[in-house]
């Protein structure tokens, strides 16, 4: 099964978004562009992007995207669950207005996502999805640690809708398809592979190609991700912490025991 987009189009927000690396008690070296061996061994430490917009339905609201695990193919999106050994986290600076413009953005709120194992018969698994916040973190920079004293604010299952916090807060944790568009023939073809590993040498042809094609051939057309998806009242950031409004930064790592 093929499964559809979540988005339509993405609206912007005033928001910082910064690359997501993967953390842990000792920082794991990897960025998911590379292809490391951590990201591959692990697929869902590899995090592909995150969001920040506009609730399309309720201007009241935010909607904060992190998505994992690339290349899912078509046909294995509810076979494929999320790894239990792995603490996924959404990172906020709610101050973010009030500081110095061009600093690095601390953390001052989390949204935290841990899970069980899949569960049931053959063919109709489940999975628990264990939320944590919007809480102050445990910790701040590249260790990051399980928030609110490891209580859970709210408990719901993969591939199911489920709301917590009163319900003020919606949450979606389960697969969709890879919003991202991206010509990777193309791109291959104006930046040759010259080995095996992918590192890349341009090309100084003349006979290369000078850019891309439009519209392109979209290389994830057919791949998903995993995906947590939450939809919040922006006034619920805002007061976390002293919250100044204006700007509040964004990104999101994910976290191991061993960085591994």
């Amino acid at each position: 099964m093929k499964y559809v987009r979540l988005f339509g189009g993405m609206a912007a927000l005033c928001a910082v978004v910064t690359a997501a690396l993967l953390f842990a008690g000792v920082p794991a070296r990897s960025f998911d562009l590379q292809g490391t061996p951590v990201t591959i061994a692990r697929p869902d430490t590899d995090i592909t992007d995150t969001y920040f917009f506009p609730s399309p339905t309720n201007a009241n609201n935010v909607v904060v995207v992190l998505d994992v695990h690339p290349s899912i193919p078509a046909g294995a999106g509810a076979t494929t669950f999320f790894d239990q050994g792995v603490l996924y986290t959404m990172k906020f600076d709610t101050k973010y207005s009030s500081e110095a413009i061009g600093s690095r953005p601390i953390e001052n709120v989390v949204l935290q996502f841990a899970t069980g194992p899949p569960s049931g018969p053959a063919g109709a698994q489940t999975q628990q999805i264990n939320v944590y916040g919007p809480a102050t973190p445990a910790t701040i920079g590249t260790n990051t640690r399980l928030s609110s004293g490891g209580v859970a604010s709210g408990v719901g299952f993969i591939n199911r809708p489920f709301s917590i916090d009163s319900g003020e807060i919606q949450v979606f944790a389960g697969t969709r398809r890879d919003p991202q568009f991206f010509d990777k023939t193309q791109f291959f073809n104006i930046f040759p592979a010259s080995s095996q590993a992918g590192s890349i040498t341009s090309c100084l042809s003349s006979t290369c190609p000078s850019g891309f094609v439009v519209p392109g051939t979209d290389y994830f057309a057919n791949s998903n991700v995993l995906t947590f998806v939450v939809e919040l009242p922006k006034s619920l950031l805002i007061a976390e912490n002293g919250g100044t409004g204006g700007i509040i930064a964004y990104w999101a790592t994910t976290s191991t025991n061993t960085g591994h």
